[in-house]
């Protein structure tokens, strides 16, 4: 609930900004008010707003549209279905996720990519890669098991967590996982959340209703919880921490 309310307002903000960076000027006869579309030398439509938005579209298309110009870039080689080389199954799920403020790098992932092995009854794997924003593949881990659609960079970009599904279908079989760059585990922990983001000092948070867990920096490792009150009995509850 509470993450689905922070997703609900990021978009309210972004749907705002957009309003009020791109809409035309209210009454009046002056033409100040009026933007000025962008043209071939990227002048500024947007001037009070900087950096990119992430946008992916229902082919799996990855875009980047710049605040301050209004301009679209295609991120090519995102069209992940057609490339059966590297995702050989034919049935896998692609989806992706932007380094949070920063737009060099992104991070995809197609479940159900390809088989352990030759055996078509084989188990299924997913294949977790790093691209930069010219399209190019930086690296690429397969690994078994069903990878969340939650998976994430870290904000200083040098570890990747995501929660994996040993059998899918089977919670005691969950777990959350932190890579580094080169795809070695660093810390893992059995848990059903799925889920999670990353916080700016390195740490992760996830939830379990009203309970937040936060870890130690780059750790699966419990550091502390939050409570939230139990708001069926209002008044009666308070925020505890352990």
């Amino acid at each position: 609930m509470i993450f689905g309310l922070i997703y609900h307002r990021i978009f309210l903000i972004i749907f705002l900004i957009l309003i009020t960076g791109c809409g035309g000027g209210g009454g009046g006869d002056g033409e100040e008010d009026q933007p000025t579309p962008p043209d071939n030398n990227g002048n500024a439509l947007n001037q009070n707003l900087s950096g990119y938005l992430y946008f992916q579209d229902y082919l799996q298309y990855i875009y980047l549209i710049d605040a301050s110009t209004g301009l679209v870039k295609y991120i090519t080689n995102t069209d992940w279905e057609n490339q059966r080389e590297r995702f050989p199954s034919g049935v896998a799920t692609f989806y992706s996720q932007a380094w949070q403020n920063n737009s060099t790098e992104f991070l995809m992932v197609a479940a159900d990519c390809k088989h352990s092995n030759p055996d078509p009854l084989s188990a299924m794997m997913s294949c977790i890669a790093i691209q930069d924003y010219e399209g190019n593949f930086l690296s690429q881990m397969n690994i078994t098991g069903v990878v969340s659609t939650g998976a994430r960079l870290s904000p200083d970009g040098q570890y990747i967590a995501f929660y994996r599904d040993l059998d899918e279908g089977r919670s005691d079989q969950e777990w959350l996982e932190i890579y580094n760059r080169n795809w070695e585990l660093v810390s893992d922990k059995k848990d059903s959340s799925k889920k999670f983001v990353w916080l700016d000092n390195g740490s992760l948070m996830y939830s379990h209703n009203r309970h937040f867990v936060f870890t130690d920096k780059h750790s699966t490792n419990i550091d502390y919880y939050l409570t939230l009150p139990d708001i069926s009995h209002w008044g009666q509850s308070s925020f505890k921490t352990t």
